[in-house]
Formats: C-alpha cells, sequence, structure tokens
C-alpha cells in the first residue's frame, strides 16, 4: 500500500503498461522473459498492481464510509483469489487439485469466522506510518491462525510451479509484509515500490541485460 493516492494510481499505470510491455517483447520479440511463460503469470501480477487501484480509490473515499466499505471488500476479494491463482499454476494435477480443495475450505472457513466475528470490519483507515490499514486483516489472538494459513497458500504453491522469480517475488513481499502488518497494522504496505522492482527488473533484462549477452555489448 502506498503513501498517498497518486503514487498508487502511478504504480498501477507503471505496472499495467510494463505488464503490456512484456507480453508484447514474448509474443513478438527473441527478449524473451521466461518467467511469463505460464500466462496466469500476467492475471497474477495484475491481481497484485489492481490493489493499487483500489488503494487509488480508497485513498480518495476514506471518509465515504459506504465506498470505503465497498472498496476494502473489493480489496479482500483480490487478495484472496492471489493464491487461486498461484495454486492453478502449480504443474502436477494432483497436488493442483489437493490445493485447490484446501484452499477452498479455507476460505470457506475464513467467510465464517468474518461473518460470525468481523462483519463490520470491513473499512479502510490510515495507519500510524502513513500507509493505509486494511482493518479487515488486522486479527487478534488467535484469530491470527488465519493469517498465517493464508500466508501458507501463497508460499506453498509456488514450489510446485518451477518458476524462482515467483517464489522469490512471493518470499520478499510476505516477509516485508509480515514485519509491516505486526510492526504498524499495514499488512503488504510496501507492495507499491517493490512490485515495481520487480517488473523494472524485467524491462532491464529485455531491454538491456539479455542484448549484452548476446553480443558482448550495449550497443
Amino acid at each position: 500500500m502506498c503513501w498517498n493516492p497518486d503514487i498508487s494510481i502511478n504504480t498501477f499505470i507503471f505496472s499495467v503498461l510494463t505488464l503490456l510491455f512484456i507480453y508484447l517483447t514474448n509474443t513478438y520479440s527473441k527478449y524473451k522473459t521466461k518467467t511469463f511463460d505460464n500466462p496466469l503469470m500476467y492475471l497474477l501480477f495484475f491481481e497484485v498492481v489492481l490493489i493499487q487501484l483500489i488503494e487509488f480509490f480508497l485513498w480518495k473515499n476514506l471518509k465515504n464510509d459506504k465506498m470505503n466499505k465497498l472498496l476494502s471488500r473489493l480489496a479482500c476479494i483480490i487478495i484472496l483469489l492471489q493464491p487461486f491463482t498461484i495454486i492453478l499454476m502449480i504443474q502436477r494435477y494432483d497436488i493442483k487439485h489437493i490445493m485447490l480443495a484446501l484452499y477452498s475450505l479455507f476460505v470457506i472457513l475464513l467467510y465464517i469466522n468474518t461473518s460470525l466475528y468481523h462483519k463490520n470490519s470491513f473499512r479502510t483507515t490510515v495507519g500510524i506510518n502513513g500507509h493505509l490499514s486494511w482493518e479487515w486483516m488486522n486479527y487478534k489472538g488467535y484469530q491470527n491462525i488465519f493469517l498465517f494459513i493464508l500466508l501458507l497458500f501463497y508460499i506453498i504453491p509456488t514450489l510446485f510451479t518451477n518458476n524462482f522469480v515467483l517464489f522469490l517475488f512471493v518470499i520478499v513481499s510476505l516477509v516485508i509484509s509480515f514485519v509491516q502488518y505486526f510492526k504498524y497494522n499495514t499488512f503488504g504496505s510496501m507492495w507499491c515500490w517493490l512490485s515495481n522492482i520487480f517488473l523494472l527488473y524485467f524491462i532491464i533484462n529485455i531491454l538491456i541485460i539479455q542484448p549484452y549477452k548476446e553480443y558482448n555489448n550495449l550497443c
């Protein structure tokens, strides 16, 4: 989550254009990014950056209770879709089906818990560090187990995707998110620049690193 609406919308625009650039080079250029060989990678990264667009509107509607709750629910749905997308990238069908069943059960249990104990928590505020704070992810006591299990559904499926960059992105993102969550209650507050760094790497790899390896020269 970024510091203000301008950074959020700039991050969203940059990320979408970068994803389009990667798609075009992978389709029409000899300089390709193997990380995106699986088309679901585009969907996953779009789900990540879509949070920035939602947060842009959240910044604009912090005091609009109705819109705040609506956008917060939408952000929650997008977050829950991300592990589902990662699971679909698992190459072994037996593991994929098991993970899908387990994750579906988890989402059902999470929904029941939220309906019983957090039905009024779907709102977003500004945390003490200046980032947006998702109240619906600020679990207390034993309910932190839901957050821990959610993180496992991010990590474990990546081990079966044969995609090291995806695994690295997930691990780094979640470590930073965990630190920010327990320190400021702003889960994922560094996604804005972290996603930019990863996508910027792909641009540099396509425009500079791959041509340099081919010609041993930048020009």
